[in-house]
């Protein structure tokens, strides 16, 4: 057993997949035993024609395609299951999982199980104290007794008096429905290495990366002084202040692993070849407009002779 729940951890890490909830709606039950009034001990309940076995479990990952009767225990979560009398929740400390072996085909999907869940009605949960039974697309028992323990709390060998009603129903093969989130995908950098810069010049790139969103972006601290990445969008802007050529790490993040990284080299270009153009201050402005003054003068002068 444990082989077998090393070797699903491996491979679902490796995929990157995330929990799965299995959904199980039974048919309604078609053969009934009631029990035999008046109810010696503590809560007696009679199952209907009307009433079904339904409820759901779910695993930290997908179960493995081809399992033969595995045992599943190990990975199940949580579980919330009713045999239309009695709820069974793994949130309930009367509830245990007895064992949950499970056959699924070639998709993942569950073709077989044998999953039986213990309800105590008594709290001290020992040897002739009451119990209920839920036996997935096989039958439930309310009010039972538990003949033999293998453990605390824990129930090896039920059985029944004049206090337990009993339902049962079959479905075969089916009844199972798997439902997951979409296969979350580790990042990815798609775009070309950011170009360099120049010094004082403002400076805009933005890194791209695929896989499963939200997307995390950071630089560690290694971009030129002056720039910075939007963790968000992963757009690098800013105005350079040192020129410099150094290592650059880029790191796009989304929770699965691996992160992808680009490492490159980045230059920050001096500013010696940009030529400054010269501007007019107040008494240049002035004396220019003096001077087009007189050569307007002068040519409207012309212009009389």
């Amino acid at each position: 057993m444990k082989k077998t729940l090393v070797v699903l951890a491996a491979a679902l890490l490796q995929s990157g997949a995330w929990a799965t909830t299995y959904t199980f709606t039974g048919p309604t039950y078609t053969t009934l035993t009631p029990f035999t009034p008046p109810c010696a001990t503590p809560t007696c309940g009679n199952f209907t024609a009307a009433m079904r076995q339904t409820g759901s479990f779910t695993t930290a990952a997908p179960l493995a395609p081809n399992l033969n009767a595995a045992d599943v225990s190990g990975l199940i979560q949580s579980y919330s299951f009713s045999d239309g009398l009695v709820q069974y929740s793994s949130g309930d400390a009367a509830t245990r999982l007895a064992f949950a072996l499970v056959s699924t085909d070639a998709a993942g999907d569950i073709v077989g199980e044998t999953i039986d869940i213990h309800h105590w009605q008594t709290a001290s949960q020992g040897g002739n104290d009451r119990l209920d039974l839920f036996s997935a697309n096989l039958g439930s028992f309310s009010n039972a007794y538990c003949q033999i323990l293998s453990g605390p709390g824990t129930c090896s060998l039920l059985n029944t008096d004049a206090s337990t009603s009993q339902g049962f129903a079959h479905i075969g093969v089916g009844g199972w429905v798997t439902s997951s989130p979409p296969l979350q995908v580790a990042p990815t950098i798609t775009s070309a290495l950011p170009p360099g810069g120049a010094l004082g010049m403002p400076y805009h790139f933005t890194v791209v990366a695929t896989g499963t969103v939200p997307m995390n972006f950071t630089d560690a601290g290694t971009l030129p002084p002056g720039l910075a990445i939007n963790a968000n969008t992963g757009a690098i802007t800013g105005t350079p202040t040192s020129a410099v050529s150094q290592s650059v790490t880029i790191t796009a993040n989304n929770g699965v692993v691996p992160s992808a990284v680009q490492t490159f080299t980045m230059t920050i270009a001096s500013a010696a070849g940009v030529v400054a153009v010269p501007t007019l201050g107040e008494w240049g402005l002035l004396l220019l407009v003096s001077l087009m003054a007189g050569v307007g003068w002068m040519t409207a002068g012309r212009r009389r002779v």
